[in-house]
């Protein structure tokens, strides 16, 4: 099972030294190109997109959690949440798989 990062470059870039693949996007013609990439991909499992890009794709987003795979999940980017009551990664890994 493959996982990706799409975002905005420093995000993708940490998460490449941890060894996850990503698409750094500057344009939203970019960033439904890298959708469509891993949405086809058939051992994508986890999609990792920064909520700045998500809240730019919110129907795309929406639409695609109708599925149960690949998972899409929404992370801060370099410059944090987008407002407080956001909930941290952890917890969402938890609510997910129902821990």
């Amino acid at each position: 099972m493959r996982i990706i990062v799409i975002g905005d470059r420093d995000t993708v870039t940490g998460f490449r030294l941890a060894g996850v693949e990503g698409r750094h996007v500057n344009t939203i013609e970019e960033a439904d190109s890298a959708m469509d990439e891993a949405l086809r991909a058939p051992d994508t499992g986890v999609i990792l997109i920064t909520k700045q890009w998500a809240a730019k794709m919110r129907e795309r987003i929406e639409s695609s959690h109708k599925k149960l795979m690949p998972v899409i999940m929404e992370i801060p980017d370099r410059h944090g949440p987008i407002n407080d009551n956001d909930e941290d990664l952890s917890c969402k890994v938890r609510r997910i798989l129902g821990i």
